[in-house]
């Protein structure tokens, strides 16, 4: 499966919650006054970032919680 498949999979399997969450006000005419400009470069930039907070998330989610600090009493 390519990205572009990919992509257009987890947009269909996500598509209620992606439509729940609330985005940035201004973040849509943003995005498309840099996709009318040709700044395809800023656009691809701000899917990397997608990626690299979600991989961070994971890798959060992922670890095991850490036990708490040992109590010490007086």
């Amino acid at each position: 499966m390519d990205f572009r498949e990919w992509l257009e999979k987890m947009l269909e399997d996500n598509r209620e919650a992606l439509q729940q969450f609330p985005e940035p006000p201004g973040l849509e005419d943003f995005v498309r006054d840099l996709v009318r400009s040709g700044q395809a470069e800023r656009v691809l930039h701000l899917v990397k970032f997608s990626f690299l907070f979600g991989l961070q998330q994971a890798q959060a989610q992922a670890r095991p919680e850490a036990p708490p600090p040992p109590k010490i009493q007086a």
